[in-house]
């Protein structure tokens, strides 16, 4: 009796350890929600001409198991057109810190365009786009297919083939006669799929003169055109996107990488300036130049009005973790961290757009809220005395992560927040002695955050006690 009530209680424990693992995991494998780490993330997403809706969440969100059928029927649909991902942010908190998710589920929209990384040779990254609308699989799917671009499909007309045929000569040329318009989802995904592989055209319907030349009899119909073969090649397969891609692989070429516009626009400028520049002018004095080249520690509002009040440049402040004597670690922590703020000024010295100060935190809590930062050190915000305006950075303090952060400032894909200046809590003089740090850290009163006004943080978990409160709602 007793090995077999001891084999019930194992065989019980098994089966319950079995569906906490199932529980946790709201996508299987064989789900068409493709499952994102920060292992696999930069190669599928970032490193991709492909559009991706990734959704972030946690197993424990009873919001996110209210939305997994939804998101799962949205993948189903968006197969082989749009890229759709999650991640565990239990498992990866460096990339929800990364990108600065603060409840689940968030979901995000990735563009097929990256750009190259100026701090990290040869690195791409993209500048994701918050997804705010409906929570049903027809709401994802629609903002998903809208976002897919027509640029890369020309439309063909007696004019304008010859002009086609010559353009990338060695790329093969993709025609599709079609009676609809505008043109389909699944065709614009074909173009961002083969990319710089493959050349895109369509002709409609109503273009007779092209549809008798190349013997069209009915629609849709897609060929190749291959260089040097007079036949082209007609797809007869199924229309399905697995299918057709399948058929298009077979004559892609090495794909052409093209520069990103904006790094083209500025090397032809720089190729310009040299052709006509015979002797280099010298650098105009910048003002107050010393002020860019190293990292300040902010003592006193004195010494922060000095940095960051001066003309010209945004302050990038970095609210630290004290020293603490009986912590010898807490003293290497600060000189990482410090570090870290050090290789920034270096990168950005010649561009004189950042300064970097750093405070101790704690003594400085009463600046901290007002700001809303969390008194979970180390923090960091960037600050533009002249325009008012502040911007909290969440992501894990690192060169990497905070120089995302700082070119996004840079151009402009960074959302500020307007303060009141004269609201703004004076800094403590934090002196030298221990005992006066300590005091000042004691806050006055905790100031609540203001409420939330999208509807949407209504169907977010910020916390497993949060989602615990609201489990009779779902």
């Amino acid at each position: 009796v007793l090995i077999t009530t001891m084999g019930s209680k194992a065989l019980f424990v098994g089966v319950f350890l079995g569906f906490l693992h199932l529980s946790a995991a709201l996508y299987g494998a064989k789900s068409d929600v493709e499952i994102l780490t920060s292992k696999n993330f930069k190669e599928k997403v970032l490193q991709s001409d492909e559009i991706w809706i990734v959704e972030f969440f946690a197993p424990w969100c009873g919001h996110c198991k209210s939305l997994a059928p939804e998101y799962e029927k949205a993948a189903k649909n968006l197969k082989g057109i749009v890229r759709v991902g999650a991640i565990d942010c239990d498992n990866d908190k460096d990339l929800a810190g990364q990108y600065g998710i603060k409840g689940f589920p968030t979901i995000k929209y990735f563009p097929y365009e990256g750009k190259k990384n100026p701090y990290k040779a040869g690195d791409i990254t993209k500048t994701p786009e918050d997804y705010q609308g409906g929570r049903t699989a027809k709401d994802i799917v629609d903002f998903a297919l809208g976002k897919l671009p027509s640029k890369f499909v020309t439309s063909l007309t007696p004019k304008s083939i010859e002009a086609f045929a010559s353009k990338d000569p060695s790329l093969p040329k993709v025609v599709l006669f079609t009676n609809k318009t505008p043109t389909t989802a699944l065709y614009k995904s074909l173009t961002l799929q083969f990319k710089g592989r493959l050349t895109f055209g369509e002709v409609r319907h109503t273009e007779k003169d092209l549809v008798s030349k190349f013997g069209v009899s009915s629609f849709p119909t897609l060929m190749v055109l291959k260089p040097g073969d007079e036949t082209p090649h007609v797809y007869d397969g199924e229309l399905k996107p697995a299918e057709i891609a399948k058929f298009l692989k077979q004559f892609a070429g090495k794909k052409v990488e093209e520069e990103p516009a904006a790094e083209k626009k500025k090397a032809d400028k720089e190729k310009a300036k040299k052709k006509v520049e015979v002797e280099p002018e010298p650098e105009p004095e910048v003002p107050n130049a010393h002020l860019w080249k190293e990292v300040h520690e902010v003592r006193d509002q004195k010494s922060f009005e000095e940095v960051c009040n001066a003309e010209g440049g945004i302050c990038i402040v970095a609210l630290l973790p004290l020293v603490e004597p009986e912590e010898p670690d807490s003293d290497k922590e600060r000189t990482k961290f410090v570090g870290v703020l050090n290789e920034l000024a270096q990168k950005h010295n010649s561009a004189h757009l950042f300064r970097f100060v750093w405070m101790e935190g704690p003594a400085q809590s009463k600046f901290a809220d007002y700001f809303q930062l969390s008194n979970l050190y180390p923090q960091v915000m960037m600050l533009s005395v002249k325009k008012s305006r502040y911007a909290v950075f969440f992501g894990s303090f690192t060169t990497e992560h905070l120089a995302e952060f700082t070119e996004k400032i840079s151009s402009g894909g960074i959302r500020t927040i307007p303060y009141e200046t004269s609201r703004v809590p004076t800094l403590v003089d934090v002196g030298t002695k221990t005992e006066e740090k300590v005091a000042a850290a004691e806050p006055e009163a905790e100031q609540p955050i203001p409420a939330a006004d999208s509807d949407a943080d209504s169907e977010m978990c910020t916390s497993k006690k949060s989602c615990e409160k609201e489990k009779d709602e779902l």
